[in-house]
């Protein structure tokens, strides 16, 4: 793990900074484009660069930088570049936009509104509209885009039980906000646990914590804050790398 962390941070510093005019993959990528929804009833686009050898490798979650004030989506300059650079070199790669951003726009008004996130953190959310758009996001509705990770995770656990990818060795890539937020689902993933008492009745008989599928964080200026409250960073440290083992870069 500790070569696989170090190789992928270098090439991620690297392709994600020079961009597409000065990291060029040697040949073409192939990609799919995708759509899964999350838990609340949002829509969310993205492109799989799926492992053309049909090989097991791990698995990347690359995370664009979600900003308020600039907006975002998985376009962002060097992104793609290494994502194809990723697949290239036997991995899956899945990219997509957060809720608000992007393509990542549509809702399910019944199913997304019922959550008081949902409905007091986005401005007009009483009128319950199909689309939603990041620049009606209050600061304090960001730490939620959590959910859309846990989502991306739900789809590429999907396409395992289909043999497509493994994730049982995940990686997550990010960058600024992303970051941040990538770090929270994975110190979430250290706490979560299946229960593995199938009877109605009894004790929960928990096993492993879901953070054993993790192979790495990866950090790209990563940011001390979550909706302008301060990231937990030394919590999630603590949880992620010190009690679960799971390395982290920060470049």
């Amino acid at each position: 793990r500790t070569r696989l962390l170090a190789g992928l941070a270098m090439a991620s510093c690297l392709l994600a900074a020079v961009g597409s005019s000065r990291a060029q993959p040697g040949r073409k990528a192939v990609t799919k484009n995708i759509d899964f929804k999350a838990f609340d009833g949002v829509t969310l686009q993205g492109t799989l660069y799926p492992n053309p050898s049909g090989k097991k490798d791990a698995v990347v979650i690359l995370l664009h930088e979600p900003n308020l004030s600039k907006g975002g989506n998985t376009q962002q300059e060097g992104w793609s570049d290494l994502a194809a650079a990723l697949q290239a070199d036997g991995y899956v790669v899945l990219m997509f936009d957060f809720r608000g951003f992007g393509e990542s726009k549509a809702v399910d008004p019944q199913a997304f509104f019922k959550h008081s996130q949902n409905l007091n953190l986005i401005k007009g959310g009483v009128r319950k509209p199909t689309q939603i758009s990041y620049k009606d996001f209050m600061s304090r509705y960001v730490p939620y885009l959590v959910n859309d990770i846990a989502a991306a995770k739900a789809y590429l656990d999907r396409q395992n039980d289909q043999k497509a990818c493994n994730t049982s060795s995940v990686i997550v890539i990010g960058a600024g906000d992303s970051a941040a937020l990538g770090a929270l689902w994975m110190a979430h993933e250290a706490r979560r646990c299946k229960d593995k008492n199938t009877a109605l009745l009894g004790a929960p008989m928990l096993g492993d914590p879901e953070s054993k599928d993790l192979a790495a964080g990866i950090w790209l200026t990563a940011s001390r804050t979550i909706g302008g409250s301060p990231a937990p960073w030394q919590r999630i440290i603590a949880d992620v790398t010190r009690d679960h083992r799971v390395p982290m870069a920060f470049i």
